[in-house]
């Protein structure tokens, strides 16, 4: 190993998710990145209440592979689709229901202001 260097593989934080991959990584100063590796056809739905600072808003972007995404907002009532491909940085507001369908398989990175605790994740499955 070259002095100066080091390299740490990465836990999954959940080895059996059906969806792909999660891992977490620079976990320092209360600031950390979410790397998630998404397989085509995986989904998700769900909102949350902004108990997470790193839910307001929510803070993702395509890194890539297509994504259609389907926002509802439950105080106005707006529905929106919206099918984004790599390149694209999206914030989603607290209570703002969201469900991704993976189109094609994607690498999603979400920044986060406090580190992830799996106990307290403000995520809150509905359907819409």
């Amino acid at each position: 190993m070259v002095i100066g260097v080091k390299i740490y593989p990465l836990e999954q934080m959940n080895p059996n998710d059906a969806r792909g991959e999660t891992w977490l990584w620079v976990q320092h100063q209360a600031r950390q990145l979410m790397i998630c590796r998404r397989k085509a056809g995986s989904t998700s739905c769900h909102y949350h209440k902004g108990e997470d600072p790193s839910k307001k808003p929510e803070q993702l972007f395509i890194a890539q592979g297509i994504v259609k995404f389907t926002f509802y907002n439950p105080t106005t009532s707006e529905r929106e689709e919206l099918v984004v491909t790599a390149g694209t940085s999206i914030y989603i507001d607290p209570w703002v229901v969201h469900k991704t369908e993976v189109i094609d398989d994607a690498i999603i990175l979400e920044s986060r202001e406090v580190l992830f605790r799996p106990d307290k994740p403000d995520t809150y499955k509905v359907e819409i």
